[in-house]
């Protein structure tokens, strides 16, 4: 029964937010959504704007509702009996351009040369600012839909390409004709790229030979009058650039 409180500020569209109490682990449904909510999404200035739920524990913004580079946000949630959840203010940090997508044959006969490669993974070139410590997550979709499994988690540091062109392959992810693939690049503050990594941990590493401990995972949000209480999840706030490219038959 722990309240769950998980949501994300973009430039490029607007913020989304899901709010829900937790529930045991054998129950039959994942999470109980809080209705009727007070979400407010302020900035540094002191700006605020207000959320709207748009189905039971979903909240989002207006249209025209971006965030903006280089500004911070914080996130406050005020529960029908009075309970106020705030977080860290997140800043949203830019990110560079995706300069080109391909998509690369992953298996040719070169014994047959009239043979047409059957399935291709995204390779994406990128060049990384000059300023060091950037963090970024990528995201991969087939034909409109995001891969969302806690392995789909792909996280990456400027650490070894800072300021220089440099591209990923993302061999794992496989396309055919007719496919469509987008490759979505995202940035990241330290703290969620920290979170996020240590949630793909708990959920994928447990169990397996030097696997990482269970243990509870607290994000960036508390109770504002009880600090003690456990809340689960995180408020980021990520610049985004995407690109897509579609496989013709």
């Amino acid at each position: 029964n722990l309240v769950v409180i998980d949501g994300w500020i973009y430039d490029n569209a607007p913020p989304i937010i899901n709010v829900s109490r937790s529930v045991a682990f054998e129950s039959s449904i994942n999470s109980i959504p809080i209705s009727r909510a007070d979400v407010v999404i302020r900035d540094t200035r002191q700006v605020d704007r207000r959320l709207l739920e748009k189905s039971p524990g979903v909240y989002s913004g207006d249209d025209d509702f971006f965030g903006e580079a280089g500004t911070a946000y914080q996130l406050e949630i005020t529960l029908q009996n009075g309970d106020v959840y705030i977080s860290e203010f997140e800043v949203l940090n830019p990110v560079p351009e995706i300069d080109t997508l391909i998509l690369e044959p992953d298996f040719i006969d070169e014994t047959a040369p009239l043979f047409e490669p059957f399935q291709y993974f995204p390779v994406a070139v990128v060049t990384e600012f000059e300023e060091k410590g950037n963090f970024y997550r990528w995201k991969i979709a087939r034909n409109g839909t995001f891969f969302s499994g806690p392995e789909d988690i792909i996280l990456q540091t400027d650490r070894f390409v800072n300021g220089n062109l440099f591209k990923n392959e993302f061999k794992e992810y496989l396309f055919f004709n007719g496919d469509s693939s987008i490759v979505r690049l995202e940035s990241l503050t330290k703290d969620a790229y920290n979170f996020l990594r240590f949630f793909r941990r708990q959920t994928t590493d447990l169990g397996t030979s030097g696997g990482t401990n269970p243990g509870t995972l607290r994000g960036n949000i508390r109770n504002k009058n009880n600090p003690e209480e456990v809340v689960l999840g995180y408020f980021g706030a990520s610049g985004v650039s995407t690109a897509e490219k579609k496989i013709e038959e």
